[in-house]
């Protein structure tokens, strides 16, 4: 798979059901809106078309910042430029 662009998201384990409930629709309508890949439980990635895949990974990664406090891991990572951003 050819992408730039990997977000990690891993919702924390003390969470209440319902919480994690409502985080995992948030991320899943997210996915849908924005074309997002999931590869496993906690990495997201935007598949390459044309390189345009920055701004879906970017607003996805910016709509899970959001809600950070539900999170025990939340990073963005950019191969391209070769960067890293650790919200938790």
């Amino acid at each position: 798979m050819d992408y730039g662009f990997k977000i990690i998201a891993k919702v924390k384990d003390n969470l209440s059901q319902e919480e994690k409930v409502k985080i995992l629709e948030k991320i899943n309508d997210l996915k849908n809106k924005l074309d997002i890949y999931q590869l496993d439980d906690i990495t997201y990635i935007r598949l390459r078309k044309n390189n345009r895949d920055l701004g879906a990974a970017c607003l996805f990664y910016i709509q899970l910042e959001k809600v950070k406090g539900d999170f025990s891991k939340l990073e963005y990572h950019d191969y391209i430029n070769d960067e890293m951003e650790i919200a938790v």
